[in-house]
């Protein structure tokens, strides 16, 4: 069986097709150097990780080198992939996981080890690192969790520690060297790239214990280094940042254009790992930001943007750059996805009125001033309650609040703070709150790392006495599940132990861990009992040796510890940009903080039309008739929507818009079309501001429009003309299907399907009679593989028929191959 046909069985194809605009496919047999870029989640949430991003387009920019993606299937696709013996692909070129020279895993979180060894064995790669020859591919790893990488160090040839933009060439640089010599051996090409600053080789290092009690881990030669010192882009103005990005079919969690405005943080909050292991904080200047947005925005035909960032609201020029995006864009959405409260001020709130979708969010972490202080956040509650005043003056009707529970020292009296605030916010606002409450999680290279988790029965009765105080019609509460912050807490903390209880683990099914119709708790407890690991000393760590203390992020240990000792005192440390904190990482890694100075910069001079946007005066009405082939032919009707809205935004069209508070693009599309079916008929209504040319609209949209997506006539119809659905009577169809049924068996189920008056089926809550939709029905080839039915079905006004209802009443067990849209009826005279 091909990769193509299993698409057809599974629920989202369009995860696995890779013909998204601007994807890069390169030949594969002109690099010289393949890599795979693993994020083990699933595509919705991959598509949208920004090193994944970055590292994807960086590699590309060489001709020499090839850089595919390759995401964790999903359950569905897993078992066609298991049933029909097929090693799991890369989305782009669909060459085996094998073929590749590195395998590069992007690890964001500890709840996604499982999907790692998925992936391998789907992959057909052994799982454990003494295992693999030198004919498998270079498995290694980057990001956050990687900071501590000993839970998984057996699965991995080498991990990069710290921004990899500049580390990765550096990698293939000197495999390319290796190749061209000789045969490559791994361990010889391992020893080389030691030399790189922010390489981590497990397998030259040995873990020592005393009974269970970690009790060092030391080199095995002596020119493996005792530290490794992770890598950091000293300057971001100079770093690389693609702006002519993937634009992905499916809604995925960030479907917007991503601006990174800066990295690292300089606050010191002391639960926060990404405070410590991005630091020191690098901000790009205005102009670096601007080129990029406008290029982001030519290229993508997004209508969002999200400012990226620890704390948006520290970036010293947000005023000026908001400012600069409106007046280069116009009616762009403008996402601030992390806001500190305390400095959402009057002049940020104007900026933002009357342009918000959704709600804004904010951290507040903590209810009562004490642990607010403990945790230097130090946030004063007058602040809060003013911020979200300002809120509520922008016109926005519901906010995002977060907490923690379970902060050290924390009590019963913190957990009412929490209620008394939220109560605070509801009478002085009257907003609606969507509050959001995870279990505190002990993090490496955070002054916490050796504070204690709560417990599992812990976290359940601080989650119940909550549930039972805010209860309020304005109020929606969510948890994070607690086990899984167990589980988290556990891996966050762990060592070498725990990568024999992530094998059994995923040998006994876990997979997406961080997905609760997935999560298994009594799995992962009966792996830790089974291999004789109490977890418990994993949450409740305080020891002075630490697993990861090779690993060095810059910070302080010292300085971490003494940070600890201020949190005991429920002290704050100034911001290290009012007073230097001396955290060592400015002095470690030989870098430092990289602030912008304000900047004088004339406005652009190539800006996109922006009268194109809530505009609803239309002077010119077209009818598109279009194609629908492969590879488009996976994407849903709401997909298709969206992309023909983009296509529409990056041809500069002046597409009408609605009135009203949410604009909309007055697009007026034919009958949806089932999910894998293509079709040589579909049409699209639009409006338009200005008159055009039919040619020159033509050559404008069919130009933006991706592989499988073809106009096949354009034509300029009344603009006071009735609703395109409003037209159609019958919609035609061929469908190609497999049936153990014999020709005459169902011949004579036809005939009987077409003289019965009445069936009924449910959708809805309505009862439909599906017979009286059937217009006619012909058998037109009858092969013992391969059966094609013709099927004319009127329009029914209580709700649309799909083909594949009528094949299952011939035959319930028939499996359809293929769906093909022939054709609309439309009213006579119309």
């Amino acid at each position: 069986m091909e990769i193509s046909d299993i698409l057809y069985n599974v629920e989202k194809p369009a995860r696995y097709i890779a013909q998204e605009w601007n994807v890069i496919k390169k030949k594969w047999n002109k690099a010289a150097v393949k890599v795979a870029l693993v994020f083990p989640d699933n595509y919705e949430i991959a598509q949208s990780a920004l090193g994944i991003k970055i590292l994807y387009h960086l590699l590309n920019q060489d001709k020499n080198i090839l850089a595919e993606r390759v995401y964790a299937p999903a359950l569905d696709l897993e078992k066609n992939l298991r049933d029909n013996k097929i090693a799991l692909f890369s989305l782009e070129n669909k060459r085996k996981l094998s073929e590749f020279d590195f395998l590069g895993f992007s690890l964001q979180h500890e709840l996604t080890y499982t999907n790692i060894l998925n992936i391998l064995d789907l992959g057909k790669i052994p799982l454990k690192q003494k295992e693999r020859g030198d004919n498998f591919p270079l498995i290694c790893a980057g990001g956050p969790a990687v900071f501590n990488s000993e839970p998984i160090a057996d699965f991995f040839d080498f991990i990069v520690l710290g921004e990899a933009e500049e580390v990765f060439l550096e990698i293939i640089e000197i495999y390319r060297e290796f190749r061209s010599k000789k045969k490559l051996l791994k361990s010889s090409f391992l020893k080389e790239i030691l030399k790189i600053k922010g390489i981590y080789v497990p397998s030259f290092y040995k873990a020592f214990y005393q009974g269970e009690k970690f009790k060092e881990i030391i080199p095995l030669k002596e020119y493996v280094p005792a530290v490794i010192h992770k890598r950091v882009i000293a300057d971001l103005n100079q770093a690389y940042f693609p702006a002519k990005i993937i634009v992905p079919y499916l809604e995925t969690i960030h479907d917007r254009i991503t601006l990174e405005i800066f990295r690292g943080c300089t606050r010191g909050c002391r639960f926060c790992q990404a405070g410590a292991i991005y630091r020191p904080l690098r901000e790009r200047s205005l102009e670096k930001l601007r080129a990029i947005y406008q290029e982001s925005y030519a290229s993508t035909g997004y209508d969002e943007i999200s400012l990226s960032s620890l704390s948006c609201t520290d970036y010293t020029q947000i005023i000026p750059l908001i400012k600069f995006i409106k007046e280069d864009l116009g009616k762009i959405n403008i996402s601030l996805p992390s806001l500190r409260v305390d400095q959402f001020n009057p002049e940020l709130a104007d900026l933002l009125k009357g342009d918000r979708k959704g709600s804004l969010t904010f951290a507040l972490e903590a209810g009562s001033q004490r642990l607010r202080d403990l945790i230097n956040k130090g946030t004063k509650e007058e602040n809060i309650l003013s911020s979200l005043g300002l809120v509520k003056e922008m016109g926005i009707k519901k906010v995002k609040l977060y907490f923690m529970l379970g902060l050290p020292t924390e009590n019963k009296e913190d957990l009412e703070e929490i209620v008394d605030l939220i109560r605070k916010i509801l009478k002085n606002t009257g907003l609606y709150l969507k509050i959001s409450i995870a279990a505190f999680i002990p993090k490496t290279h955070t002054a916490f790392q050796w504070q204690r988790q709560n417990s599992l029965k812990e976290i359940e009765d601080k989650i119940t006495y909550l549930k039972k105080r805010l209860k309020h019609p304005k109020i929606k509460l969510n948890f994070h599940i607690p086990q899984m912050s167990i589980l988290e807490g556990i891996f966050a903390r762990g060592d070498r132990l725990l990568g024999e209880v992530i094998l059994k683990a995923w040998e006994k099914g876990a997979r997406f861990d961080s997905y609760l119709e997935y999560f298994n708790w009594e799995n992962w407890l009966n792996c830790f009992q089974d291999l004789k690991i109490n977890f418990n000393k994993y949450l409740n760590f305080n020891e002075e040796n630490l697993p990861w203390g090779h690993l060095n992020s810059g910070m302080d240990l010292n300085f971490l510890k003494e940070e600890n000792s201020l949190a005991d005192k429920e002290k704050i440390r100034l911001d290290c940009r009012v007073s230097c904190s001396q955290c060592g990482v400015c002095e470690n890694l030989k870098v430092k903080n990289i602030l912008q100075k304000k900047e004088n910069i004339l406005p652009s001079k190539n800006q996109p039309d922006k009268s194109r946007q809530n505009q609803s005066l239309s002077l010119q009405r077209i009818r598109i008739k279009y194609k629908k082939n492969h590879p488009i032919n996976f994407i849903s009707h709401l997909d298709l929507i969206r992309v023909f809205k983009r296509a529409l935004q990056r041809a500069n069209l002046p597409v009408s818009y609605t009135n009203g508070i949410h604009p909309r693009m007055r697009l007026n599309f034919s009958y949806p079309l089932p999910i894998g079916a293509t079709s040589q008929t579909e049409y699209l209504d639009l409006e338009f501001d200005k008159k055009y040319f039919l040619k020159e609209l033509n050559e404008k949209i069919s130009s933006q429009l991706p592989e499988g997506l073809k106009i096949s006539k354009i034509k300029e119809i009344s603009i006071n003309g009735k609703n395109l659905i409003s037209l159609i009577e019958r919609i035609i169809y061929q469908i190609t299907f497999k049936s153990s049924l014999e020709k005459e068996d169902l011949k004579e189920k036809i005939f009987l399907l077409k003289q019965n008056r009445e069936i009924l089926i449910e959708r809805k809550g309505k009862l439909i009679n599906l017979v009286s939709s059937i217009y006619d029905l012909k058998l037109i080839n009858f092969k013992s593989d391969k059966i094609k039915i013709l099927l004319d079905l009127l329009i029914n006004p209580k709700g649309i028929i799909k083909p594949k209802e009528v094949i299952y009443l011939l035959d319930k067990e028939a499996k359809i191959l293929k769906t093909k849209r022939l054709k609309f009826c439309f009213i006579k005279n119309e």
